[in-house]
């Protein structure tokens, strides 16, 4: 019989830590797991943690290879593997010279106009390392946010040759931006839709980050998608939430997370200009934005151009919660350029469910129609300004900030939908029973237990 707690294979390009918002819902998902049956194979090059779990396999050029001329021109244009790279951001190579600057520049600026941003292409090999580890692991279930051509690929072989169910959780719309430019764009997008199309069909369970999500994926595949996102635990964050909804003087505003030029990165700006024209005006605002540092490092000094904005230091994940919750008003911005509508129209932030239980009233400046504005207007937990109009996003902060009708409102229904939707002992509930639920009742059989060669 499998266990309440099945043993799970998790294939992902980024595993668990407690700074980028997948990381973090990794970790809270899978949070009391038990240790002995979690494993992830990863290709992530970020600091990993082991709170949650610690079986650990970095998949490197044996399971994702390049042709060998290709390999040799990705190392010479500073690219790493993830098997060989030390932990932190991917690092770039650092030529001495101004000839070899020049030769990197020119092979990064060839692979994009041939291969677009996914860089060099990789293939998938479930290779005999691999197909050792997981036959030491003897997994259930092979979980998976999936994420590229390679790494459908990878799963597909898993499934295959260890005939084991495959539980897919979509976290973001990634499939509409990949391998949209280049020469080869194509071809690669031609492949990376029949791969997305079968692993669709051939999985068992299917979950998605938002029911907006959910909705749409289940009608394109004829599915039922469940919605689960990032959970909290209400009770316990409850106790540090804050209980003053008067704000400082002067109220400060935080974007807690992180920063992507194509994502956020234009709205937050936005932000910064109106915290700037509001203290011309007499209003007492600041706007900090808290970052990991190789996120927030290239945008630094554009930042802090604005008068009253300020990068502050990322604090450690346990100072988090009383972090956000310090500030008088939580901000959530997404660009409103069309390749950024495309990609997080149906994402949920990470930080959501915490921001929701902080007692901090949230500001979205975000255009309308994507899921998590859509949230926010359904279940009246934040105010949200949806047009690219200056004058009213100084509305509406002046009002977010002097409003304290709207303030205790906003943070009351903030705090019922986290208890409704986001709570933990309900949330992982329902997460592990959908892993068990595509086991089904199947035992390691003779046929996946067999000797790898």
């Amino acid at each position: 019989m499998i266990s309440e707690f099945p043993r799970v294979l998790f294939v992902t390009p980024l595993a668990f830590n407690h700074f980028t918002g997948g990381g973090v819902t990794f970790t809270n998902l899978f949070r009391g797991w038990p240790k002995d049956r979690l494993f992830t194979a990863h290709a992530d090059t970020l600091a990993l943690s082991t709170d949650t779990c610690v079986n650990y396999f970095a998949l490197g050029v044996d399971e994702l290879p390049l042709s060998g001329p290709l390999q040799k021109l990705r190392r010479l244009a500073g690219r790493a593997d993830a098997s060989t790279a030390p932990a932190g951001p991917e690092p770039a190579a650092q030529p001495t010279t101004l000839p070899a600057r020049n030769f990197r520049r020119l092979l990064l600026e060839s692979s994009k106009a041939i291969f677009g941003d996914s860089g060099f292409p990789v293939s998938a090999r479930l290779s005999p390392r691999l197909a050792n580890w997981i036959e030491a692991a003897r997994p259930d279930v092979v979980y998976t946010v999936l994420g590229s051509i390679e790494m459908m690929e990878l799963v597909d072989q898993i499934r295959a040759r260890f005939g084991l169910p495959v539980v897919v959780h979509l976290m973001d719309d990634w499939r509409v931006e990949r391998e949209r430019h280049g020469l080869l764009s194509p071809l690669r997008r031609k492949r990376l839709n029949g791969l997305f199309a079968h692993s669709m069909r051939a999985a068992k369970g299917h979950l998605a980050i938002s029911d907006a999500m959910a909705s749409v994926y289940g009608a394109e595949f004829g599915v039922r998608f469940e919605a689960v996102q990032n959970v909290i635990d209400s009770d316990q964050w409850l106790k540090s939430a804050r209980q003053d909804i008067a704000p400082g003087r002067p109220a400060r505003l935080l974007y807690a997370g992180s920063i992507y030029e194509k994502v956020q990165f234009s709205s937050l700006m936005a932000v910064a200009a109106a915290v700037s024209r509001l203290r011309a005006r007499g209003v007492a605002v600041a706007l900090d934005v808290m970052a990991p540092d190789f996120m927030v490092a290239p945008f630094r000094q554009r930042l802090e151009t604005f008068d009253g904005t300020h990068v502050v230091p990322q604090v450690p994940r346990e100072r988090y919660f009383t972090t956000i919750c310090a500030a008088d008003v939580l901000l959530l911005p997404v660009n409103f350029e069309p390749a950024a509508m495309r990609m997080v129209r149906y994402s949920m932030p990470t930080k959501v469910p915490e921001y929701l239980v902080s007692g901090v009233p949230i500001l979205l400046y975000a255009p309308g129609g994507i899921a998590q504005v859509d949230y926010a207007e359904q279940a009246g937990w934040g105010l949200t300004v949806t047009e690219q109009e200056p004058a009213m996003l100084d509305a509406a902060l002046e009002r977010i900030v002097g409003d304290c009708a709207l303030r205790q409102e906003l943070v009351r229904r903030a705090r019922e939908t986290a208890a409704a939707r986001h709570d933990a002992a309900t949330v992982r509930t329902a997460f592990r029973e959908a892993l068990s639920r595509a086991c089904g009742q199947a035992e390691w059989s003779a046929q996946r237990h067999c000797e790898v060669v």
